[in-house]
């Protein structure tokens, strides 16, 4: 309860210049996210009353803020992402209480989006993959197609590749699975169906991180200290901030 206390009590917005909009970013374990295939025939709303009603269930419907997104360029399938509603509340009454405003919350992976469109993508890149290493071997995989979220995939690397989560089309798992085997285990360069690769971790061994970016030029550590943190340390890259790119969202609207 009131989990954001021992960090909003240490700030005061102490002038009138001071901001006390907040934007926060949640992780993924800490919210739902999974996926459905739907009918075009049938009008969208009412095919999520349906998937409610017959596959989420009253306790989810009852106990979670459900959103859903259009996965357009994949084809008819929806993203949903459902938030607990007593971790939103939690989150909005810490805020009231020390006279924050939170300007939006958003999910990980999409807000590290968010951090690539403002500092390190080019305007010619038409076709990105955000890559995020997290413990345990697991890694986070989403592809964007002119900034379109196109598929996401989450694996766990060893020997083999084991996909633990997949959303997208059935025809380009095979494709993005294919394409981390073959970036992993036979030294060979990037597909052409991507232009860039931008990869963060969230832990601190950065064997792995760095393995990868000796693969191709077109893999790109999203140094968030050297690029926007810390400036005139590329020599010094500071791998344990790495996870601060998913506070990208911060920076919507900010011409850095």
């Amino acid at each position: 309860k009131n989990f954001l206390d021992s960090v909003l009590s240490e700030f005061n917005v102490s002038s009138f210049d001071a901001s006390n909009m907040l934007t926060l970013s949640l992780s993924l374990n800490h919210v739902g996210l999974t996926s459905f295939k739907y009918d075009t025939n049938i009008p969208f709303e009412d095919y999520v009353k349906l998937y409610e009603e017959q596959i989420l269930g009253n306790h989810i419907i009852n106990n979670y803020d459900i959103y859903y997104h259009k996965l357009e360029y994949a084809g008819d399938i929806a993203m949903v992402v459902y938030i607990n509603k007593k971790l939103k509340q939690n989150i909005l009454d810490s805020c009231k209480k020390y006279d924050f405003k939170v300007k939006h919350i958003g999910v990980d992976f999409l807000s590290a989006n968010i951090a690539v469109n403002q500092i390190y993508k080019k305007k010619k890149i038409k076709s990105h993959i955000n890559w995020k290493v997290d413990v345990n071997n697991v890694h986070y995989l989403t592809y964007f197609q002119d900034n379109n979220l196109k598929h996401f995939l989450k694996v766990k690397i060893s020997k083999n590749i084991n996909v633990l989560q997949y959303i997208g089309s059935n025809e380009f798992q095979n494709i993005f699975v294919e394409f981390i085997s073959k970036l992993l285990f036979n030294k060979k360069q990037l597909d052409s169906f991507v232009d860039a690769v931008y990869i963060y971790q969230t832990k601190t061994d950065y064997s792995f991180i760095k393995k990868i970016l000796s693969k191709s030029s077109k893999i790109i550590l999203m140094d968030i200290g050297s690029n926007f943190l810390i400036k005139n340390k590329k020599n010094n890259i500071n791998y344990s901030i790495l996870g601060f790119n998913e506070i990208g969202n911060s920076l919507k609207g900010i011409d850095v």
